[in-house]
């Protein structure tokens, strides 16, 4: 694949999600703060080319470093919310919710302080950049000492311990074990280590043993050096706009009165995309724990010693062994592969995953019980890998006996549960920081129960679990819709490699064009994919045809069609989207696609 496919490709799937840590931001300013003296000018980081070197030799620029690169982290929590689900179309107008003013208020507040030290910096105001590090909001207090640091105001500066985020590679496993009595991160195929002491990380490379409070490891899972060496080649152009642009936040003394917002954005753009590409996780320490963050698959590990073995927690799940292995999204197995199955365990599950008379839908929130994974290998074929990673989540259907629906690598959300309860997306709107609540764990629904009484259920655990006054309240509105008229009759695409399949695909998208390649399909009837296109598309379909859900065919998405839907940023994109999209399912299907007004019954969620 080449590189620009590559990109477009990491692009797409982008979603950051890092925690901060308070506690460990404040620590680093008041060491910034309270460093020893014996301060030297040093030529700042732009003349020399290597940049790390310079930053280990200049007090004062890697105080400039560490304020650009948490400005950086926060931005990406802040500015860069990741390519997510469309908003849904506003059906009625609804008023802004307390968060979203709040958040807003914040905002202000944030960029008005911001706006007033780039304003002191510039007429030189010492004083008033002072108060600021005393009372401003954190990033405030970055900026002010970022500026302080470039004017020689700050006290005087000596050596300021752990201030880098430092590098580690892993190749082919990935292996957390216990070595003297420390934790230990470790790969089959790289002498580069880390170990955890009571209050660093010590990082063991090709530099030497240096500590750090954030080390970012690299993972090849595959254990390709020569390839992996190749990747990082093809990309080195992205590498070096993301250390151009570090440089230029670290010297943001040079013109004070420039807006770092914009940089901030570039930043966290270019190193979530290089996430993506290297598989990279973050280490740091979170309560006595090695904490793991995974930010490209939102997944987090925490490893600790318990009773002299390795203890791994990762989303409910725990997993103990004397070596632990992580595979993909720093999932943790056993390094000697799982224990065998235990006797009685399915009577075991099965108390817990069924329903008691009368119930129609239960929510199994974790920790999980032990034989939730042996269930996962030995009852689930598709899943039944050599030692898998445990389920993110799990939806099941339960008549008397328990039948898996669906299964993800991730956590749950709201939506995917309305989603499986049996509402398509244009059936139900809310606001979408209710829709993308994340509900960790399984679920299990009553097969042919009423959607009103899962609705009802679910209000019900809401309330009791999480203690939230979330309602679903049915209204009948108009909407546009999707009318579909005439008779169905195949006619195959010329060309492609499954003629008797229909593909779902937009007349193109950037370099792609045309059915194939593919992302994705399966087999089913013709009405529930012409349903699963509205869906995506938020437009309810209606039927004015023969039954369609006699019809059993197979077909495919275009990967121009996933690329396009998740990419499109306007309503008249995905407009002119689902146009093409019709008419190509037009000419496959011989049946008749145009837009009407409908009533239609929609779920309106409230808070």
């Amino acid at each position: 694949m080449r590189s620009t496919e590559k990109i477009k490709k990491l692009v797409k799937n982008l979603d950051l999600d890092i925690d901060i840590n308070a506690k460990t931001d404040h620590a680093i300013l008041n060491e910034l703060f309270e460093a020893q003296k014996n301060y030297k000018q040093t030529k700042p980081a732009f003349i020399s080319p290597n940049i790390r070197n310079t930053i280990m030799k200049s007090p004062m620029t890697r105080l400039a470093v560490a304020a650009g690169v948490i400005l950086a982290v926060f931005a990406g929590i802040k500015i860069i919310g990741g390519l997510m689900e469309q908003p849904a179309e506003q059906i009625a107008k609804q008023d802004s919710t307390r968060e979203t003013i709040e958040d807003r208020q914040s905002e202000d507040r944030l960029n008005a302080e911001l706006s007033e030290v780039r304003q002191m910096a510039a007429v030189g105001d010492v004083k008033g950049l002072a108060t600021m590090l005393s009372g401003g909001q954190l990033e405030s207090k970055l900026v002010a000492a970022n500026f302080l640091a470039k004017m020689g105001k700050l006290p005087p500066l000596g050596r300021v311990p752990a201030l880098e985020t430092l590098s580690m590679h892993a190749s082919e496993k990935l292996i957390i074990e216990s070595r003297s009595g420390k934790i230990v991160l470790r790969s089959t195929k790289s002498d580069d280590r880390l170990e955890m002491t009571a209050d660093a990380l010590r990082v063991h490379n090709s530099d030497g043993a240096r500590e750090a409070r954030q080390v970012r490891v690299t993972y090849d899972i595959d254990g390709n050096d020569e390839q992996w060496q190749q990747r990082q080649m093809e990309f080195g152009g992205l590498r070096q706009k993301r250390t151009d642009l570090e440089r230029e936040l670290a010297e943001l003394g040079e013109n004070p009165a420039k807006d770092v917002s914009e940089l901030r954005e570039r930043l966290a753009k270019y190193s979530r995309i290089l996430d993506g590409m290297d598989e990279a996780a973050y280490a740091g320490i979170d309560n006595g724990r090695l904490k793991l963050s995974c930010p490209f698959r939102h997944r987090t590990a925490f490893a600790e010693l318990h009773n002299g073995i390795v203890r791994v927690e990762w989303h409910g799940n725990i997993v103990e062994a004397d070596s632990v292995t992580l595979l993909l999204g720093l999932a943790p197995v056993r390094t000697d592969g799982p224990p065998p199955p235990v006797t009685g365990w399915r009577d075991r599950f099965d108390m817990v995953y069924s329903l008691d008379d009368g119930e129609v839908l239960r929510w199994v929130r974790y920790p999980y019980i032990p034989e939730r994974q042996i269930y996962a290998t030995e009852e689930l074929h598709y899943y039944a890998a050599k030692n898998p990673p445990p389920p993110g989540y799990m939806f099941f259907r339960w008549d008397g006996t328990l039948y898996n629906w669906a299964l993800s690598m991730a956590e749950g959300s709201l939506g995917q549960v309305l989603r499986h309860i049996g509402l398509n997306r244009y059936e139900y709107n809310g606001p979408e920081k209710i829709r993308m609540l994340k509900l960790g764990g399984d679920w299990i629904e009553r097969k042919n129960a009423p959607v009103e009484d899962k609705l009802i259920a679910l209000e019900q655990i809401l309330q009791d679990e999480l203690g939230r006054t979330i309602t679903f309240e049915k209204r009948t509105v108009s909407r546009e819709s999707i009318i579909v008229r005439g008779q169905y009759k195949h006619v195959p695409i010329a060309g492609t490699k499954h003629p008797k399949r229909i593909y779902v695909y937009p007349d193109s998208w950037k370099h792609l064009s045309g059915p194939e390649p593919v992302n994705g399909g399966g087999t089913g009837n013709l009405a529930r994919l012409i349903e699963k296109v509205g869906s995506r598309f938020d437009r309810p379909v209606v039927f004015e045809t023969e039954d369609l859900s006699d019809i059993r065919v197979s077909h495919n998405y275009s990967t121009s069609y996933s690329f396009a839907t998740a990419n499109a940023k306007t309503s008249e994109e995905m407009q002119k989207i689902l146009d093409s999209v019709l008419a190509n399912l037009s000419k496959q299907t011989s049946l008749k696609f145009e837009y009407d007004q409908r009533d239609q019954d929609v779920w309106f969620i409230t808070e």
